[in-house]
């Protein structure tokens, strides 16, 4: 169960400034705690809190409901510069924006409106637990529903999420369906040890009779081989985007860590002819190439983005 939705203030259409603005805030934030965060490894619950009050969760969803009406471009360059200041906490923004939009490709235009207002109403955080890895969650009928038994050995924010996707066999077909944290039965197990993206929050979970309902279906059950609704598949490629920038971002900060050492600390080399390590010919050169070589990177992601921005437009 998520302690992640406690009280806030709810930040309702904030403009695509005022997101930009407060990203950068909370990035720089990060950067300056990040190895505190990174040696103490716990669960990032402040961090979620405080990408709730800035209304970054609900950058993606329509103005209509409250939400900031960003596109997708906008959104992974939102997880771009959280990453900068620490590439967990961009991760699990980017995590968030994949699962909470899913909900508009694969429900009915009702049921999609219904849940994102909640979503945006509640400043919801959306994890999930479907990693393939290990497809071992079970479904079975019980009185009206089904209980939900299994373990995922990966899921990433476990202990933040608020709602989840999930998908289980249902006697021989896949069932997929969203579903809160705070019922009974969903035990979220703090074993996430790793080197990297330790503040990603992505142990593994565990359901022990976890009530599941009709009404929290998406799509009805299918045959494994079944073709999925083609909206769905929109899931694949923006995961994929996700990495890409909390990857890029994670460059740019690393880059910049190393510019800020050279301004401040390191000296020139003793070939260089100069006095400053900021005035040294073979230290420009190479922060040149870095910095030309990422600018190119994040602008074929923002091309890749808009690429796929535009056919989720087609519908």
């Amino acid at each position: 169960m998520s302690q992640s939705n406690v009280v806030f203030a709810v930040s309702r259409n904030p403009t695509r400034e005022d997101l930009f603005a407060r990203a950068e805030d909370i990035s720089a934030d990060l950067s300056r705690r990040a190895a505190d965060l990174e040696r103490e490894g716990r669960p990032p619950l402040a961090e979620i809190i405080k990408l709730k009050n800035a209304g970054l969760l609900n950058a993606l969803h329509p103005t209509q409901i409250g939400g900031g009406g960003l596109d997708w471009v906008d959104g992974l360059r939102l997880v771009r510069i959280l990453a900068r200041g620490e590439s967990s906490i961009g991760q699990l923004l980017g995590y968030h924006y994949v699962n909470s939009q899913y909900i508009y490709w694969a429900l009915d235009a009702a049921r999609a409106h219904a849940l994102g207002s909640d979503t945006v109403a509640r400043n919801l955080y959306w994890g999930a637990a479907v990693n393939p890895r290990d497809p071992g969650l079970v479904l079975t009928r019980r009185g009206n529903g089904y209980v939900l038994n299994g373990r995922k050995s990966f899921s990433t924010a476990a202990r933040v999420s608020d709602y989840i996707n999930a998908n289980a066999t249902l006697d021989d077909n896949i069932a997929g369906f969203a579903v809160p944290t705070n019922r009974p039965g969903y035990v979220a197990n703090d074993d996430w040890d790793n080197i990297g993206q330790r503040l990603s929050d992505s142990g593994s979970v565990e359901f022990r009779d976890f009530p599941v309902y009709e009404e929290d279906f998406v799509g009805a059950p299918a045959a494994p081989d079944v073709a999925p609704p083609v909206l769905s598949t929109f899931n694949t490629p923006f995961i994929q985007l996700v990495f890409v920038n909390f990857y890029l971002g994670t460059a740019e900060g690393a880059l910049q860590a190393a510019v800020d050492y050279v301004r401040t600390t390191t000296r020139p080399w003793i070939t260089s002819g100069v006095e400053r390590a900021a005035d040294d010919p073979y230290i420009l050169e190479r922060v040149g190439e870095f910095t030309a070589a990422l600018k190119a990177s994040a602008a074929l992601a923002d091309s890749a983005a808009s690429a796929v921005q535009a056919g989720l437009a087609r519908g």
